[in-house]
């Protein structure tokens, strides 16, 4: 009822690959892309956290200065992803190796690990691009919606890219397959609350999240006549549409680097938008 009430709907869930193909529609291009991907090649701590993925090398067999292969300022984002993938002792690579579906993996064993892994990889990634002054923050975001007759409700996000409301992002420890609906309804409440009436992605806010391993980014078009709506209650014909990319998972290489450059990406149309 609360997610009619809002007059918010989510488009099937849009994989990674098709990206490219709307992008533009929200302020990004292939030449921002490319930029984007200019940006982590120079970066050799990215590079290695790349290979280290890659070549499933647990932290317990990571030293720094005794590795070619040390993840630099991602060693912590390498730590707490790997704790986000291991279950009761269990790393993921052992489900796989079990031929396990990933829908059948057990949740992580607490919403603390996928929240600081998530916030810690994308501080690490927006601070690859030089002269922002933006920093992702782990407090939790207090927000209240307030409607028509003194009705209102509280929402918190996970965490925020500071200097900017256009960016936030939520988590889950459990797989989004298994809850899609109650994490769907959860971000539509959310992006509500914060009835952002512009935005740096073409009348679109952008929420990150991270249910276990898999990370996803869901795309709020908003226009006013909807904020009047729930202010006022205004008859309006306008919805609040959810758009999600995804899964990107954590523990796959290729899907870690199209996702950095999308970050990336992001984080020079925030720049831009500043005037940083």
């Amino acid at each position: 009822m609360q997610y009619l009430m809002m007059r918010s709907y989510s488009l099937p869930l849009i994989p990674p690959f098709q990206f490219g193909a709307t992008m533009r529609k929200l302020s990004f291009s292939p030449d921002l892309m490319r930029q984007a991907d200019g940006i982590l090649e120079k970066s050799r701590d990215w590079a290695n956290y790349i290979s280290v993925v890659e070549k499933e090398i647990p932290v317990a067999r990571l030293r720094e200065g005794e590795s070619d292969l040390w993840p630099g300022a991602f060693m912590a984002a390498k730590r707490l992803q790997e704790q986000t993938c291991t279950v009761e002792g269990v790393h993921d690579r052992a489900r796989r190796a079990r031929y396990r579906k990933v829908e059948e993996f057990s949740d992580a064993e607490d919403e603390a690990t996928p929240h600081a892994a998530l916030l810690v990889l994308l501080q690490e990634i927006t601070h690859m691009v030089e002269g922002t002054g933006l920093e992702w923050v782990l407090n939790k975001t207090h927000f209240v919606a307030d409607f028509e007759n003194g009705r209102q409700y509280n929402a918190y996000c996970d965490g925020a890219l500071r200097r900017t409301s256009d960016l936030s992002s939520k988590l889950s420890k459990g797989m989004r397959a298994r809850k899609s609906r109650t994490i769907i309804t959860q971000e539509a409440c959310e992006i509500v609350m914060k009835h952002p009436q512009s935005s740096i992605f073409k009348d679109h806010f952008l929420l990150s999240s991270q249910d276990r391993h898999q990370i996803f980014l869901t795309f709020a078009r908003f226009r006013q006549k909807l904020f009047e709506y729930y202010k006022d209650g205004a008859y309006t014909n306008e919805f609040l549409s959810l758009k999600t990319f995804g899964p990107w998972d954590t523990e796959n290489p290729l899907r870690l680097v199209h996702l950095a450059k999308v970050i990336t990406s992001a984080i020079m149309i925030a720049k831009a938008a500043l005037h940083v």
